[in-house]
């Protein structure tokens, strides 16, 4: 147990920890969710600019400079950046027919250095392992079960989703300094002593407090859910009182804890504030539409929290959560139970006969009781900024243990301690069981890191075991919708027939997607519908396409305020109603115009009589002009407005209407004409003007 004391032993034990966590990802690529939007804003533009809060992203300013160090170090030059990460399509001619989808072009990278970031993600990663280390070898939990908390920590597979997703720095940067500060707030000074023990000679440094101040806003400037060592600082200052001999009408006493805890009540107020107005338009309903359910709901989510903590054997990159709703509900009683059982043993445990030496020597000594009470409160206090009592779409992720985690591994720690102090064969097999414990956690973020090397495979992993999760089902059905549009506009008949069986899987994924309870919290109904509508066209569907738009269409004029988006879907329940995403709902609502006109256009060929006919080609016209109306895919409703009225002009001339039908070809020749050069939809546009004469009677378009 000596080794256990050395900083040395210590580092290069952590330096292992990081490489078991990094050896399957490290040189993966970028992640397809939100790397490339936080890496992207952090390296473009001024450096100046990331200390302005953006809304709908964290504020975290020393965060996005990192990654200008990164891009420094690792990256490719300024103007290459958004082309290293390989775009996942861009919109380009389709073939899969009359405006089904785009096809998927997939740039090939200059060269993937997310082995940068996620180097770095690990360097930061195990100095925060250290800190943690240093932090509770002083405040007094032995050698033995600092190490095993510090290296627990840092080997555990809940920590693969903060080290290898790059946009996660946030958490590592975050948990480098936030431990640091509780390091810095265990050095020696002029006060009231930091542990029981301490000599009354003891060395003094008076700028302990500024120290703490300084490292706890890098923590904050880092991610503001650094909010979470709040609670630690202060049951920590109360720990010290209560051995000082606290009393509660001493007025000196609460004046002086008020004074030590004030830069970090101020720091904490300030990003409080910050947070809640750069996420104003980003907070969600919490799970079962209110904070009491969402309270309710987290007994079930603390308790997976727990046994994925204890024992990772069934982790995911995301999570379906059922919210209880009532205090009814068996799952609040048997979780709450199952957890207060749990926290209850670890406590009695962990009290006499156990007291644990002071690292500093001299008389007395923790109780470890005590620290196990700090434990407690930095558990479920660190938990706290993710308690769903201000909703978020992710209302459980493995992330979030993050910063909480350590304070039950130290309680863990302490119980058992306590327990082998009871029974002398235990007292032996202590060490072994620790060992073997940390051993286990290794083995299995082995196994589970090399999932971090592409996040297909971690989303499809997520969707097969949490298979109730919107979040993951989405992403699933992304991959498909890609790899669908891949095969549909390959001129291989095999792959076209491919192509359709991947059509056949997605319309499964998003029929599940509009299943899940928690699917509004990611995207809208008609975004949904919209994907659906172009695998049915793709099968020669038209029908059930149409009614599958027509089922979460809005009515034509101007969308409602983002906050007001759940009512256009009257078919949801309230609940659900109220968590409705918008972010593409406007694009959503432009694409579905376009497919209608373009099922339209499709009739205009296929109906009984030449009414008929000219009522289809005229409704693609209009279709086209609705879509315009929203506006965001304005090139693509030009080209079927060119198309539709070609159609129209040709029948009309079919139908002897010779002046109309030259009015309408001259309206389609200048709306095709008039496309830039540049636009996706020219080199369609221009060889419909090089291939269509101005029509005829008996001639076909």
């Amino acid at each position: 147990m000596k080794a256990l004391e050395r900083p040395l032993t210590i580092l290069l034990l952590l330096v292992l920890a990081t490489a078991i966590l990094l050896h399957g990802n490290l040189f993966g690529p970028f992640f397809s969710v939100d790397d490339h939007r936080y890496v992207c804003f952090a390296v473009a533009g001024p450096w100046t600019k990331v200390f302005q809060p953006q809304r709908g992203m964290f504020y975290a300013p020393l965060t996005y400079l990192s990654f200008r160090l990164d891009r420094a170090l690792f990256g490719p030059a300024q103007e290459d950046v958004e082309r290293s990460f390989g775009p996942p399509w861009t919109d380009s001619q389709s073939r899969l027919g009359p405006g089904l989808g785009s096809v998927t072009v997939r740039p090939v990278p200059i060269r993937s250095w997310a082995y940068g970031p996620r180097l770095m993600n690990g360097v930061y990663h195990l100095l925060a392992g250290f800190f943690l280390w240093l932090f509770l070898s002083r405040l007094g939990a032995g050698s033995g079960t600092a190490a095993f908390v510090a290296l627990a920590w840092a080997v555990h597979p809940l920590a693969l989703e903060s080290v290898a997703w790059v946009c996660e720095r946030k958490n590592t940067l975050c948990a480098m300094f936030g431990f640091a500060s509780l390091a810095a707030w265990t050095i020696p000074w002029g006060g009231l002593p930091t542990r029981p023990g301490d000599s009354a000679n003891r060395p003094t440094f008076p700028w302990r407090l500024p120290l703490v101040w300084l490292l706890f806003a890098a923590a904050l400037l880092s991610k503001v859910a650094a909010l979470s060592f709040l609670p630690l600082f202060v049951v920590l200052e109360y720990a010290a009182l209560r051995q000082e001999g606290f009393t509660w009408r001493d007025g000196r006493q609460w004046l002086g804890a008020l004074e030590r805890l004030s830069g970090q009540l101020i720091l904490s107020g300030l990003a409080a504030w910050i947070g809640s107005r750069v996420f104003e338009y980003e907070i969600a309903i919490p799970p079962g539409g209110s904070v009491w359910t969402g309270l309710l709901t987290d007994s079930s989510i603390f308790w997976r929290y727990t046994r994925n903590l204890l024992l990772p054997l069934d982790l995911s990159f995301f999570y379906g959560v059922d919210p209880v709703r009532s205090l009814g509900d068996t799952r609040l009683w048997l979780c709450g139970g199952a957890l207060a059982l749990l926290w209850g043993a670890l406590l009695w445990l962990a009290g006499p006969p156990l007291t644990l030496p002071s690292p500093q020597g001299g008389e007395g000594g923790v109780r470890g009781r005590l620290l196990a009470v700090i434990g407690f409160v930095w558990f479920f206090g660190g938990l706290g900024p993710n308690a769903n009592i201000v909703g978020s779409a992710f209302p459980m992720q493995d992330r979030y243990l993050y910063f909480p985690g350590p304070g039950l591994l130290l309680a863990l720690a302490l119980g058992l301690k306590g327990l082998a102090e009871r029974t002398a064969a235990l007292r032996r097999a202590l060490p072994c069981g620790g060992a073997a414990y940390v051993a286990l956690l290794a083995v299995l973020c082995a196994v589970r890191s090399p999932l971090f090397g592409d996040s297909e495979k971690l989303e499809l992993d997520a969707a097969r075991r949490q298979p109730d999760s919107g979040m993951a089902r989405w992403c699933v059905a992304g991959i498909l919708r890609v790899r669908f549009l891949d095969h549909a506009n390959s001129s291989d008949e095999n792959e076209r027939r491919q192509g359709t069986r991947d059509a056949e899987k997605l319309i499964c994924e998003l029929q599940a997607v509009l299943a899940c309870q928690d699917a509004c919290d990611f995207t809208d109904p008609l975004t949904v519908r919209v994907y659906m509508a172009e695998a049915l066209l793709y099968l020669d569907k038209d029908a059930e396409a149409r009614a599958a738009i027509a089922a979460a269409l809005p009515p034509p004029g101007p969308l409602p305020a983002w906050r007001e988006t759940g009512r256009l879907f009257r078919d949801l329940p309230e609940t659900r109603r109220q968590r409705v995403k918008s972010t593409y709902l406007q694009q959503s609502v432009a694409k579905a115009y376009l497919l209608l006109g373009h099922i339209s256009l499709r009739q205009s060929a296929a109906a009984a009589t030449a009414e008929a006919r000219i009522s289809c080609a005229r409704d693609a016209v209009l279709r086209a002009d609705q879509s315009l109306a929203v506006h965001p895919l304005q090139d693509e409703a030009l080209l079927l407005k060119g198309k539709a009225l070609i159609r129209a002009a040709y029948l009309l001339a079919d139908d002897g209407a010779m002046a109309e039908a030259r009015k309408e070809y001259e309206a389609a020749k200048t709306i095709l004409s008039n496309l830039a050069a540049s636009s996706p939809q020219a080199d369609a546009a221009r060889r419909i003007l090089d291939n269509v004469p101005p029509p005829v009677p008996g001639l076909r378009p």
